[in-house]
């Protein structure tokens, strides 16, 4: 339990410090993009990991 509350602040830290730098950019819908392609391409990395390991355990 308190390990997760622990990492849920620090999921949060991590969003707060990517608001900042996305109101730091020239307008914050930029700024929001840019943080969500980061959020995304983390996520659909992790996700091809996952399936090219599974995929490999499989039929290798």
């Amino acid at each position: 339990m308190r390990f997760g509350i622990a990492y849920s602040e620090v999921i949060l830290l991590k969003l707060e410090t990517g608001m900042a730098m996305a109101s730091i950019a020239p307008t914050f819908l930029v700024g929001s993009l840019f943080v969500s392609c980061a959020i995304s391409e983390k996520l659909f990395a992790s996700i091809l990991i996952f399936f090219y390991y599974t995929v490999n355990l499989y039929f290798f």
